[in-house]
């Protein structure tokens, strides 16, 4: 090959005009010495020789022109032969391909040299974009990658946590679900890919409107999130409390949404907790309104935070009326001034009693037992009081 190289850089290349011009000239030289050849034997020859030897004579040019211009067209084709087997190479992928520097003539030799250099610029370019396409694919790897950690980390610390973590595709309506969700409802299938139907499925019809409008209203951009606690059915059929949240994470060029993702967080305990807590209350409620005494809870301002039903009938009050309301717009200025008068010993902490006479809404004259006891927050420090009023009238 290095042989073959230096030989075709000593070659000396001719004008492709030149070669062409010599190839007609020789095959000029070629005709009219046939044609001499052909003359001259007419001349010596019998007539009855000319056929045989015209024939002879055109078959000899002939064959010598076939022969040169085989000749001619071998050398212009030799070129066109090493171009084709170099872009077989190029199509294989090779790389060390090299034009042939000369073709016999100057247009070739430039035509071998323009293509060598088109073939080196695009290898240039082919490697830098090559270069750049793995730098980037390294990036894209390493955010896949980091990406992969965050959702580990997050998996991890979600785990046991009752936090469900979704992420709704709003063209396909698909969620894809954390583990937590599946130990939700009983299961123990890990991530999982459901629909925004089976999801409605598992919630009371009667609270798909509230939390559809809730969605709907964060979807057109109306609000930014959702907060909302409903119900959803275990796979055994019980029922559990759930507080949702979410809010749009992506939207298309029109501002339509088409990714939400947010939380379902486990709160049956806690509403348990509170019905449990309502139930109490109301039964406590209902005692107090048995009871023939008025009841009142206030603050040290004399502002009333509950009263029981005896309280809102000695008063005049509708049911709940007198909440929020003071001791003076309620039990008039001889209940308020009784109140300001203890309320020193009440800080302190004593316990107050005293009988007074009171004027009752359906115009009785009444005899009044006071007993006024001071409430304390979790800290110890007296925030409030507790009066108790007991109708006395009939022990005169």
């Amino acid at each position: 090959m290095a042989t073959e190289g230096t030989r075709e850089k000593q070659s000396t290349p001719v004008h492709l005009r030149t070669r062409l011009t010599m190839a007609f000239g020789l095959f000029a030289l070629v005709v009219v010495s046939g044609l001499g050849t052909l003359a001259w034997h007419m001349w010596k020859s019998t007539p009855g020789q000319i056929v045989p030897i015209l024939l002879t004579a055109g078959a000899f040019v002939v064959a010598i022109a076939a022969f040169t211009g085989y000749l001619v067209a071998g050398k212009l084709a030799r070129p066109m032969e090493m171009w084709a087997k170099a872009a077989d190479r190029i199509g294989l992928g090779e790389r060390d391909v090299v034009f042939p520097s000369s073709g016999g003539s100057h247009e070739l030799a430039r035509v071998s040299a323009a293509l060598q250099s088109m073939f080196h610029r695009l290898s240039e370019k082919e490697e830098a974009l090559q270069a750049r396409i793995s730098e980037r694919t390294a990036e894209l790897q390493s955010a896949t990658e980091a990406l992969a950690l965050e959702r580990e980390r997050l998996a991890n610390a979600l785990d046991g946590s009752r936090i469900a973590y979704w992420d709704l595709d709003i063209p396909s309506g698909q969620v894809r679900m954390s583990a937590e969700w599946s130990r939700f409802l009983g299961e123990d299938k890990g991530e999982t890919l459901t629909t925004v139907k089976d999801l409605l499925q598992r919630v009371p019809e009667e609270e798909h409107g509230l939390l559809s409008a809730r969605i709907f209203a964060v979807m057109k951009g109306k609000q930014p999130l959702y907060d909302l606690d409903h119900r959803v059915r275990r796979n055994d059929g019980t029922w559990m409390w759930v507080r949702s949240r979410g809010r749009v994470m992506a939207r298309d060029a029109k501002g339509h949404a088409i990714r939400m993702i947010g939380t379902n967080v486990d709160i049956t305990a806690r509403h348990l907790e509170h019905a449990e807590w309502r139930a109490r209350e109301q039964r406590l409620r209902r005692l107090m309104d048995g009871v023939a005494s008025a009841i009142c809870h206030v603050d040290l301002e004399g502002r009333i935070l509950f009263a029981n039903a005896r309280y809102h009938e000695y008063f005049g009050q509708a049911p709940g009326e007198a909440i929020g309301r003071t001791i003076l717009d309620v039990a008039k200025t001889e209940g308020a001034s009784a109140f300001e008068e203890a309320l020193p010993q009440l800080k302190q902490g004593e316990t107050v009693h005293y009988i007074r006479d009171a004027l009752f809404a359906n115009g009785t004259l009444a005899l009044l037992e006071v007993r006024l006891v001071p409430h304390r927050d979790e800290a110890g420090t007296i925030d409030g009081v507790y009066a108790m009023l007991t109708d006395i009238s009939d022990r005169k």
